[in-house]
């Protein structure tokens, strides 16, 4: 394995931050899929947008 540094949200952060060690190797083996999946299935930037958009409005916010 090697560390990398990721930016994320605040609850993102503190959530890794509180997990156990156990749930953050589950955590970790998470982010290295995405990561390689991300690489051979880039998303254009409309359907990074979208993603974005359904995740916030998910999450109760609003578009004003």
């Amino acid at each position: 394995m090697e560390k990398i540094i990721v930016q994320v949200d605040s609850e993102a952060a503190w959530v890794y931050r509180e997990a156990s060690p156990e749930l953050r190797a589950k955590m970790n083996a998470l982010i290295s899929l995405q990561i390689l999946d991300a690489e051979k299935h880039p998303l254009s930037v409309r359907d990074l947008m979208d993603l974005i958009s359904t995740k916030a409005k998910d999450r109760g916010l609003t578009e004003q």
